[in-house]
């Protein structure tokens, strides 16, 4: 069984640092990095978007918005290709900060220093809104992080999981944003499952294709857009915190 896990894992490894498809043309560097406070992307935004690349708490400036990026086996530090569309979105729309978690995300699956990672962050920021993003090896440790976080603002999104748990239908999509994978089970869902008090969409969303445990590993931007539009996750991370103006007493005139 661990020689197959172990095949498996060199193979994903191999599908993540692929070239991108006709869908996921864009690189996430030049797409949503800002370099010098000038944007690399397609269009100009008015929001302040903030990147850092961080191993501890100590690195990070707690924001009022923060997204915790853990990216997939082989991929290179600073990309996970289905987090882009999400990440752009958000960029268009308000100030927020972007956190890469650093570590080594081998073949090897250890992804215990990322999970230390998004937890001491976490819990450092308690009054941020923070969202996780993790891919493949990645969405392990986010996964393992949750249960260990105790911000009301915390949220994440998953893809290709292998901590996949069936009977978690509240978070459990395919890539419509519909069920037909609710009952998919991970590659390691054994010790690790999205914590009972996150089954519920506006907290978390574990995104898993159709096709079987590779092909669940392959993320276009198309798709990932329609399972996110889906969830109220991003709407929930959006609207967090968000007062209605306020309106001026006669002596403040």
């Amino acid at each position: 069984m661990r020689f197959t896990l172990t095949l498996i894992a060199t193979a994903l490894a191999l599908i993540e640092a692929a070239p991108a498809d006709v869908d996921v043309n864009l690189d996430i560097m030049q797409r949503v990095e800002l370099a010098n406070g000038n944007h690399t992307g397609e269009a100009a935004s008015t929001s302040k978007f903030l990147r850092v690349h961080a191993t501890s708490a100590g690195q990070v400036e707690c924001t009022e918005r923060m997204v915790l990026q853990v990216r997939g086996t082989g991929e290179p530090q600073g990309a996970c290709k289905p987090c882009t569309p999400v990440i752009r979105s958000l960029q268009a729309q308000m100030d927020v900060q972007l956190v890469d978690i650093i570590y080594p995300a081998g073949a090897g699956q250890d992804s215990s220093q990322a999970t230390a990672s998004v937890i001491e962050i976490a819990n450092a920021c308690p009054n941020s809104r923070i969202l996780a993003l993790g891919y493949s090896q990645g969405a392990t440790a986010v996964t393992r992080a949750l249960s260990s976080i105790n911000t009301a603002g915390q949220s994440a999104i998953l893809f290709g999981s292998p901590c996949r748990t069936p009977g978690a239908d509240q978070v459990n999509v395919d890539e419509n944003g519909a069920g037909k994978t609710a009952k998919v089970r991970g590659l390691q869902s054994g010790g690790c499952a999205v914590p009972a008090a996150y089954n519920d969409q506006s907290r978390v969303l574990d995104i898993c294709h159709t096709g079987g445990e590779l092909l669940s590993h392959v993320f276009s931007q198309k798709l990932t857009d329609k399972a996110c539009s889906r969830s109220s996750v991003l709407e929930q991370y959006i609207q967090f915190g968000q007062q209605p103006p306020s309106v001026p007493s006669p002596a403040d005139g």
